[in-house]
């Protein structure tokens, strides 16, 4: 039997199941399910069981350090971006360093409060 809601105990993710392969159908929601069957659960016990089980599964991923793209080393602004950012942010870094700036640029790819993260610059050896 087919258990989607069953964690691997060391990643804490759970079976992809292939849509439409038979005997994988399973319930999909956005309601809270109670950890293993996958049934609805109202239980507080086992909501906080389930926000703590998820949040263990993002600290046990590990997030590299953020490169800093200082080519001069000798940056006093560091233009800070996320998500869909990068292109314009890319775009500006480079028209103002064309104009003599000497500006440095940084790109998250994860955010998550709960993780200390560190940036490391290129070009450099200094740690922003």
């Amino acid at each position: 039997m087919f258990w989607p809601y069953k964690r691997d105990p060391k990643t804490l993710a759970r079976p992809w199941a292939i849509p439409g392969t038979p005997g994988l159908e399973h319930r999909i929601g956005g309601i809270e399910k109670q950890d293993g069957t996958g049934n609805i659960s109202y239980d507080p016990a086992n909501h906080d069981f389930m926000v703590r089980t998820r949040q263990a599964k993002i600290d046990g991923i590990d997030v590299a350090d953020i490169d800093v793209d200082d080519p001069t080393g000798r940056a006093t602004t560091l233009v800070l971006g996320w998500g869909s950012t990068y292109g314009p942010i890319t775009a500006a870094v480079r028209r103002l360093r064309a104009a003599g700036d000497t500006i440095a640029q940084a790109h998250l790819r994860h955010l998550n409060r709960s993780r200390r993260t560190s940036a490391r610059f290129s070009s450099a050896t200094t740690r922003w």
